[in-house]
């Protein structure tokens, strides 16, 4: 009987199977994204001028076989199998509160500096930013804030620092007015100095937070109380010890790390913080203003993220399919009940991907105007999806961020759970010996998505009161604005003529709706409306893809996402149905449709 450990022979039918004989599954491989993600591909050609998108090519490329890799990923399982832990005291009994990382969680954070991952869309740096622009910044602000602004921007691991967000305290939720640190202004009690050797700053901060992320970052944005109000205050973590060489908390305790159900790798703690040196940013009192911006940001981080993980299991699901024989010998690919499963999938995520992109490119945007550079929407490369007044880009920015954020959240995590059931009992194992599928941890950690920056009924809640509040009707009029100048197309044919009609009579219908009802009902079906408003926008946003170019599967997915359920659209004749399916997941024909 031949063979070996890696390929065992088949033992003869009177033989058992053992550790080395028998059936064994051939392994998935998973291929570089950016160049297997067909939905990821056309997003990017979607909103990147053509110029951009050559420029950028090679380089998400190689990025995409890079994060694939096995060094990058023997870091994935060294994160996942390490979590962190606090080290309370030395060896002596002093107390020192020192979070120990794993390698691979400290070469993932290399990683992503290195690849401007966090310069590029840091929320602290962007506070930063803002304030460093103001002529009106005093001297000794500036002298703390640009060695920060410069390290949170750098791509050098050597020298970069991240920040957190220390918002949340025992009360808990994302009404932070109850904030109870309170911060005092101590001019004359001596601040020391943090590590660039810069003051910390004539403000003490005492109090307790209860959820602090990334709580190994060398800086913090924090929320304390001041005489005049809820305040925003920067604060390195750590300072010079008073032999002046050595580092040490800046007047911060670890009390204890969070256990989670997902994100493990990251570090999040309950921190008691006594006389902890910091900077007021801002105005006094002004805290939730100055943190709107943070808020925008990390939002739409979510939605990206949300997607980032659907994506990976999409591509995992899509590629044990390919390998998994069932029952006398047929490939998942060419099972019609398993492909139209997947392509229910795929048709989401496209919708969903396009409704978060679309958010960052407003996100952007806004940001161009909040810098003051020149902006005309009609010369813009993109200007077919933008409104054309851009006083309406921050009133749908403004609307559309906690609706992209919140109904990504609620997708991926229903997403990943399919893709985890698509591969059967092995999705739902810790798989760390092969990172790169392990399904069940991308589940774990797209639960947080829901959670974090907002929960669902939170994010809902803050549509209405956009839509109900001192400029409800002027984000109205922005909504119903784009949504006939992006529909305004006559190509395509009766097809697509039946897509604009519906999601015009759609938004006309919840329009309507909104404005007429009462705010407090309007809350109780807040869910019900962000989901409303998002599937009508990304509808639209796939009519566009699709009539760009002229792609049948690009309009297939827009004629689902917008009509199916509706008794109009997709095919009826059922094996044209497992056609389009097998071209919405795989590209090409099933075997079953090319033998029929």
């Amino acid at each position: 009987m031949g063979g070996t450990l890696d390929n065992p022979p088949s033992p003869a039918k009177d033989v058992p199977s053992s550790s080395i004989l028998g059936f064994f599954q051939a392994a998935p491989r998973l291929e570089n994204q950016f160049i297997e993600d067909t939905a990821l591909r056309r997003i990017l050609s979607f909103y990147l001028p053509p110029r951009i998108f050559s420029a950028v090519h090679d380089d998400f490329s190689s990025f995409g076989d890079r994060v694939i890799s096995r060094k990058i990923l023997a870091w994935v399982a060294d994160a996942e199998q390490n979590p962190p832990f606090v080290q309370t005291h030395d060896a002596w009994g002093r107390r020192k509160d020192e979070i120990v990382t794993s390698e691979g969680w400290r070469g993932l954070q290399d990683l992503g500096i290195a690849e401007g991952m966090v310069a590029a869309g840091h929320q602290a740096a962007r506070v930063l930013q803002r304030h460093l622009a103001s002529k009106s910044l005093s001297p000794d602000l500036r002298s703390a804030l640009e060695p920060a602004y410069s390290r949170l921007t750098s791509h050098d691991p050597g020298i970069a620092w991240t920040s957190g967000q220390w918002m949340t305290e025992r009360k808990g939720g994302s009404d932070v007015s109850g904030t109870e640190t309170l911060a005092t202004l101590s001019p004359r009690v001596p601040p020391g100095r943090d590590i660039n050797g810069t003051d910390l700053g004539p403000w003490a901060l005492d109090g307790f937070k209860w959820f602090s992320s990334a709580t190994d970052s060398s800086m913090t944005l924090a929320l304390a109380q001041t005489p005049r109000g809820l305040s925003l205050f920067f604060a390195p973590t750590r300072r010079l010890a008073a032999n002046g060489t050595d580092a040490e908390l800046n007047g911060i305790s670890i009390q204890r790390l969070k256990s989670k159900l997902g994100t493990r790798a990251l570090p999040t703690a309950e921190l008691e913080l006594k006389g902890m040196r910091a900077w007021l940013v801002g105005e006094e009192g002004k805290g939730v203003k100055e943190i709107s911006t943070m808020l925008n940001i990390t939002r739409v981080h979510n939605a990206v993220m949300g997607m980032g993980m659907w994506g990976r299991g999409l591509a995992v699901s899509r590629a044990f399919a390919r390998v998994r024989r069932v029952g006398k010998g047929q490939l998942l690919v060419d099972v019609p009940l398993h492909v139209r499963t997947m392509a229910s999938q795929s048709v989401a995520y496209r919708g969903f991907m396009q409704l978060t992109f679309f958010v960052v490119l407003l996100l952007g945007l806004d940001e161009q105007q909040q810098d003051q550079q020149a902006f005309k929407p009609r010369e813009h490369p993109l200007s077919a999806v933008l409104p054309t007044d851009p006083s309406d880009i921050p009133l749908l920015l403004r609307l559309l961020t906690p609706v992209a954020k919140s109904q990504t959240a609620k997708a991926a995590i229903a997403g990943l759970s399919e893709c985890m059931e698509s591969l059967g009992g092995v999705g739902y194992i810790e798989n760390n010996t092969d990172p790169e599928l392990n399904i069940a941890r991308l589940f774990r950690d797209a639960n947080v998505l829901s959670i974090w920056e907002g929960t669902t009924d939170v994010l809902s809640v803050d549509v209405v009161k956009v839509l109900k509040g001192r400029e409800g009707e002027k984000v109205l009029r922005a909504m119903e604005g784009w949504l006939r100048w992006v529909l305004r197309g006559e190509s395509g044919g009766e097809a697509f003529a039946d897509m604009r009609r519906a999601l015009l009579s759609e938004w006309a219908t919840l329009g309507a709706d909104i404005a007429r009802t009462e705010v407090e009902e309007l809350k109780l079906r807040g869910r019900e409306v962000a989901r409303a408003i998002g599937h009508t926008v990304a509808g639209a946003l796939l009519v566009m893809d699709a009539e760009r170019d002229g792609d049948t599967v690009a309009a297939e997915v827009a004629k689902r996402w917008i009509l199916e359920g509706k008794g109009r659209g997709v095919a009826t004749a059922w094996l044209e149905e497992v056609r389009w399916d097998r071209e919405i997941v795989f590209g090409g024909p099933t075997s079953l449709t090319a033998k029929l």
